[in-house]
């Protein structure tokens, strides 16, 4: 994820959870909601996910699917340390 941007889209990440490791987490698998609302409390995350879900990039269904993407981008920054991924984010639909 890229440092010093100021589109939390582009250096956080948001998991989609099951309800049980979504309470584990107290529903911070919603990163890219909390840093961009941080005043939403941590139960209203999920609800504010689906309000602006189309403006995310893609989010990974489960730990294992974010796990995998992080190794995958680790494993490319220690052959390329300049390296930094940059999610895609969707085209912005005119008002």
């Amino acid at each position: 994820m890229q440092d010093d941007v100021p589109d939390f889209r582009l250096c956080t990440r948001t998991v989609i959870l099951n309800p049980f490791f979504r309470f584990l987490y107290w529903h911070m698998n919603y990163h890219i909601e909390h840093h961009m609302y941080a005043g939403v409390p941590c139960y209203r995350l999920g609800k504010l996910h689906a309000a602006i879900k189309s403006d995310l990039p893609h989010c990974p269904q489960g730990l294992y699917e974010a796990w995998t993407e992080i190794a995958a981008i680790l494993e490319r920054q220690k052959a390329e340390p300049e390296y930094e991924y940059v999610p895609e984010l969707p085209t912005p639909v005119a008002a």
